[in-house]
């Protein structure tokens, strides 16, 4: 299991340059990523991305990629698109009345106007320098999210505990609840009913039965139990659990408040309204697993 935050930087020099990758993951809840690399690199950008999804299933990636040259390379001007910002500089600056000249400085800001002056073939060299620094990378990210992943694990089995010690109790009451509706029943009955009034047990029985069975919670409860076992299950798998944990605490959550609509037992309610009290901290947790 895995955390969705990370981050990890790789510096190496390969085939002649000097490669810088930074790598950060954040929460999110599907997979994004973000590269930003010089622009001759745009070619091999869908390998990168390739990479990143082999590597990481869900969260908010944002990659930054630095390249140094170890020897300069040639660059290219390209002259008549410099001029021609610098004619529209000069004509703003007059319409708006600007003292200042226009300066190389003013040009600089418009990358488009130097250019690194590469061949395909180093290009291509550089591509696979920065491929191979960008898996080193998202490796270390992998293993840090790793760590941060155990950590939550254990948090996330200790809420299951409390939350499978809440269903237990629950279930322990829950028996007493048949014979909490079948007295209120009765007792409301008597309070209505004048006393010269004969009452026809059968039809006083079934009522009972019916209303026993509209107050049954032990599907919820069921239920319930089989979404903590499952949840520990995916606890012990190495792979994308976020998504599937969350359902179920969603699940939870709405065993507890059917429990919480047909128990009119102060055990029963307590024990629930803890149940749902757990499971919205533990899912404050899930939103951290990939």
């Amino acid at each position: 299991m895995r955390s969705m935050t990370g981050y990890s930087k790789v510096v190496d020099v390969k085939n002649g340059v000097e490669v810088s990758v930074e790598v950060k993951t954040l929460n999110s809840k599907y997979l994004s990523i973000s590269v930003s690399s010089p622009s001759y690199l745009s070619e091999c950008e869908m390998k990168m991305n390739d990479i990143l999804g082999n590597f990481i299933k869900r969260g908010k990636v944002s990659v930054r990629i630095y390249v140094k040259f170890v020897e300069p390379p040639r660059i290219s001007v390209d002259f008549a698109t410099a001029q021609a910002y610098h004619s529209a500089l000069e004509d703003l600056a007059s319409k708006l009345r600007i003292p200042e000249p226009v300066g190389i400085d003013d040009l600089l800001r418009f990358k488009e106007i130097l250019r690194f002056d590469l061949e395909d073939e180093q290009i291509e060299k550089i591509c696979r320098a920065v491929l191979e620094v960008l898996k080193e990378a998202v490796k270390r990210v992998v293993d840090e999210r790793k760590i941060e992943g155990e950590k939550l694990r254990k948090s996330i089995e200790e809420f299951l505990s409390e939350i499978e010690s809440n269903v237990i109790e629950i279930e322990k009451n829950s028996e007493e609840l048949l014979r909490y509706y079948s007295k209120a029943l009765r007792e409301n009955v008597e309070k209505i009913i004048p006393d010269d009034v004969i009452i026809d047990k059968n039809i006083l029985e079934t009522a009972i039965a019916v209303l026993a069975e509209r107050a049954d919670i032990k599907e919820e409860i069921d239920r319930l139990k089989s979404h903590i076992g499952r949840a520990k299950q995916l606890l012990k798998e190495d792979d994308s659990v976020g998504p599937s944990l969350d359902f179920l605490a969603q699940e939870m959550l709405r065993e507890f408040n059917t429990i919480l609509s047909k128990s009119k037992l102060v055990e029963i309610t307590e024990k629930a309204l803890n149940g749902k009290i757990l499971v919205n901290s533990l899912r404050e947790q899930i939103q951290n697993i990939e």
